[in-house]
């Protein structure tokens, strides 16, 4: 998990800032249709923490996308998802964690106490993936994370 962390930091230092109010957005219409968006804890700003939680359901296993965010957002085919129906894709995954079956997944980031991160935004999408023959997934509602300072 340490090699990952500098990564994570390198995608919300290289994403396209998105100039909002709210530090932590959620994306409208991204996700599966009335999914949840990934539940956050602490302030995206710089020399801060803010820890990313996602949850699935039992027998699946719980992920997080990392990246830019997509304009135009991506409909998957319906014969990826679990529910059969278009889910809304709306991250550019560059960094994707894997959780644990039946857990919680936590992924803590710690942001540099460096001015030149402030603006800087990056997109977080939850996953849910059904593993086995036929292998589904379940979006979570896209978030969009600015640093502030």
């Amino acid at each position: 998990m340490r090699r990952i962390r500098p990564f994570l930091l390198s995608c919300l230092v290289l994403a396209p800032a998105s100039f909002v109010s709210a530090q932590v957005t959620p994306i409208p219409g991204s996700g599966c249709p009335g999914a949840s968006p990934v539940a956050t804890q602490g302030n995206p700003s710089i020399g801060g923490r803010i820890a990313f939680d996602w949850q699935c359901g039992a027998r699946e296993v719980p992920a997080l996308a990392f990246g830019g965010i997509l304009q135009p957002a991506i409909s998957l085919p319906t014969s990826l998802t679990c529910t059969r129906v278009a889910c809304i894709l709306a991250v550019r995954p560059v960094v994707v964690v894997p959780g644990a079956p039946n857990a919680v997944l936590s992924v803590p980031v710690m942001i540099p106490n460096d001015p030149s991160l402030v603006g800087a935004a990056v997109g977080v999408q939850g996953l849910c993936v059904v593993p086995g023959r036929e292998v589904c997934i379940t979006l979570g509602q896209a978030i969009s994370v600015q640093i502030m300072r």
